[in-house]
């Protein structure tokens, strides 16, 4: 049985300043820090792939509305822009399976790698989407790591 209340989904002003993460030891300044790269890699991804604004805003407000349950110390900030970037993908229906001119996973985890490697100011080679190892080592090498 699935239970949708609406018990949860506004967060009070307590709420928001206490969050997991600074539960967790994460100063305020950093999780505000972390938040924007996580929103501005959103927005650079969807400027490459050439969406929609809505893909970029719903992927924003999810990625900040996980941040307020959840915590950067536990939840990679890189890793959960490209979930969210996803997830707002599949609900603005920018992502069709059947068609070859809609998004396809491969290029959002191509452009994600390549936006974080250009702000890291690293070369740009090319990602293997098919190299589950490269992959995971270039997601986990990335900045702004809290844990």
């Amino acid at each position: 049985m699935i239970y949708a209340g609406l018990d949860d989904f506004y967060l009070s002003q307590e709420q928001l300043l206490d969050s997991p993460s600074h539960a967790d030891g994460v100063p305020p300044a950093q999780e505000a820090q972390l938040r924007r790269y996580g929103c501005d890699i959103i927005g650079d991804a969807v400027v490459l792939l050439s969406l929609p604004q809505g893909v970029a805003c719903t992927a924003q407000v999810l990625l900040h509305r996980f941040y307020c349950k959840r915590s950067l110390a536990h939840f990679d900030v890189k890793v959960m822009a490209m979930a969210m970037f996803w997830l707002a993908a599949k609900l603005e229906e920018v992502v069709e399976i059947d068609s070859d001119g809609k998004l396809r996973l491969r290029d959002v985890l191509c452009v994600f790698y390549r936006v974080i490697r250009r702000r890291d100011g690293k070369s740009l080679e090319p990602l293997d989407p098919y190299s589950q190892v490269r992959l995971l080592h270039a997601v986990s090498t990335l900045p702004f790591t809290c844990a």
